[in-house]
């Protein structure tokens, strides 16, 4: 077993760690640059703490891209057996309709990060703040701390983040640490986040900020059941952010097309029996014969023709495959998460870096794509679980 840990970043996964190290004996040191732990963790909450999803064990590694590398810490340490450690630790959940699981309505964000430091710290761990990685080697790394450069050895866990949300202090600067130590790593790209398309002005005025519920996204052979709000710029939501991995891919040649089915619950053929039916304009019959909304239904006469526009037939059609054409991502500063980072080939399946003495890398700063609704948070924290698990056997 080991004496001592360093975790390098006091983010979700860094902070995990630490808990779960400390319930085995084990001290730790965790360092941050910041002046205080979970700063983009209390940001991510400041909606309601969405920390993992309900789904079943079997679908939910098939939201990460790629979903082979998490597997096998995934079956050891899964979204299930986090909930019950919380519970365990007297932590109340509630399950949301969504299958969104968040913590009791009278735990604020803050008041979680706070009972975890607590008893991190009752275990022995110690936080130390304003001390900024500067440094990475395969025997150590070096930091840049008030009071002087210091120098760290023995078991590292780099727990560095992502590169969005730059106020929290998640820059990204320290990719070019790895590089200048001889690691492969990948640029940076903005996931879920707003996609950018170009509205027709009149149907901006009148519909920005409104949002397309019960929809069905598409891109590519990829699909997702949600809903998603008009931007000035583009689309954003629930409905489109697992879309991030296929629509990146497709925006490689230049844009990618996204279908929306805007009455996913109507086939076609009863769709174009109910536009058939009746007199009158064909956008009227639309509105009472279905539960298409007026932002709906303006956005299928946003993208279609007036002559496709009298035939109920080419309108059912367009009403169930929708194409909207995205021009490019969001800001990565705007995005809620990254992908990028850390290439995964340089960990094994313990998370260990494969060029480095006694060093492990966690959480977002590695190489892969989580969506929102729980998926990201519960991936650093079976990663922290199975390093953990490195240190007990040692």
């Amino acid at each position: 077993m080991a004496e001592k840990v360093n975790i390098i970043g006091a983010g979700a996964a860094g902070v995990f760690l630490a808990v779960l190290l400390s319930q085995k004996g084990i001290a730790s040191t965790v360092y941050d640059a910041n002046v205080a732990a979970g700063r983009k963790f209390l940001v991510a909450g400041g909606g309601g703490l969405n920390i993992t999803h309900s789904e079943p064990a079997e679908s939910f590694i098939h939201k990460y891209t790629p979903a082979a590398f998490l597997k096998p810490a995934f079956d050891r340490y899964s979204n299930l057996t986090f909930m019950q450690w919380l519970e365990d630790l007297g932590f109340s959940l509630y399950t949301g309709s969504s299958g969104r699981v968040f913590p009791s309505k009278n735990d604020k964000p803050i008041a979680l990060l706070n009972r975890l430091i607590q008893k991190a710290e009752a275990g022995g761990a110690t936080f130390s703040f304003q001390h900024k990685l500067t440094q990475v080697a395969a025997n150590g790394c070096i930091l840049e701390t008030p009071t002087g450069l210091k120098e760290i050895k023995g078991p590292i866990v780099y727990a560095l983040g992502g590169a969005s949300w730059r106020v929290t202090g998640s820059t990204g600067e320290w990719l070019s640490l790895f590089q200048s130590a001889g690691c492969e790593t990948e640029d940076f790209a903005a996931s879920n986040c707003q996609f950018l398309v170009d509205w027709p002005s009149s149907f901006l005025q009148a519909h920005e900020g409104k949002p397309l519920k019960n929809t069905r996204f598409s891109c590519g052979t990829y699909h997702t059941l949600g809903e998603a709000v008009i931007t000035r710029n583009g689309i954003e939501g629930s409905g489109v952010y697992p879309l991030s991995p296929a629509i990146r891919h497709q925006l490689l040649s230049g844009k990618a097309t996204l279908l929306l089915d805007l009455l996913p619950l109507v086939t076609s053929d009863e769709l174009v029996q109910r536009l058939s039916r009746g007199e009158g304009p064909l956008s009227k019959r639309i509105l009472s014969t279905t539960s298409l909304s007026r932002t709906q239904l303006a956005l299928v006469k946003a993208f279609t023709s007036k002559e496709v526009f009298q035939h109920p037939t080419q309108v059912a059609q367009r009403i169930k495959q929708l194409p909207i054409i995205i021009t490019s991502t969001g800001t990565i500063d705007d995005a809620i998460s990254t992908t990028g980072g850390l290439a995964l080939s340089e960990i094994d399946e313990t998370f260990r870096l494969i060029r480095f003495n006694q060093a492990h890398a966690i959480g977002e700063m590695l190489a892969y794509d989580a969506p929102t609704g729980g998926y990201l948070l519960q991936s650093c924290f079976t990663m922290a679980a199975t390093v953990a698990q490195q240190f007990y056997a040692t």
